[in-house]
């Protein structure tokens, strides 16, 4: 059985293309968002944490889309990434998307009018979850890709 997760690349797209929306929404945009981040003077860390970390994990994800199907799935050299050395980074940017969203669900509770942005607070959650998803799978593969770990306990099955 060959070992990917190349199918995740999609979502990771969406989530991170969905945090650069909500970067714009409360940084930029003069909206709801904005005027309640703005009461607080957190526009700009808005802006700044969410366009990064969602700009990194859709960057990543498109730049494996497009150039990472013929990559070797183990090697030692930084350049051409191998498959493990890119789902290393894929887990990473998913763990580090999943904390900026569970703050984001810490805010909804804590931020004085956040429950008002309902569809914050839907996805918010949602994204979180799926961020856990695609941190564990992409883990998964990492760790069945390294030959010094021993996988034989993995389970890859659907």
């Amino acid at each position: 059985m060959k070992v990917a997760s190349r199918f995740l690349l999609p979502l990771e797209l969406f989530l991170g293309l969905t945090m650069v929306a909500w970067a714009i929404s409360g940084g930029l945009a003069r909206g709801y968002l904005f005027r309640l981040l703005e009461r607080e003077s957190a526009n700009q860390a808005w802006l700044l944490t969410l366009g990064i970390v969602g700009g990194l994990q859709m960057g990543w994800a498109m730049f494996e889309w497009a150039c990472g199907r013929r990559w070797t799935l183990w090697s030692l050299g930084l350049w051409p990434p191998s498959v493990h050395q890119s789902v290393s980074i894929r887990s990473s940017c998913a763990f580090l998307s999943g904390c900026v969203w569970l703050y984001i669900c810490k805010l909804m509770f804590d931020g004085d009018g956040m429950q008002s942005v309902t569809v914050l607070a839907v996805l918010a959650p949602a994204s979180f979850l799926f961020c856990c998803w695609v941190f564990v799978e992409n883990l998964k593969v990492r760790y069945a890709l390294n030959p010094q770990i021993s996988t034989s306990t993995l389970r890859f099955d659907r």
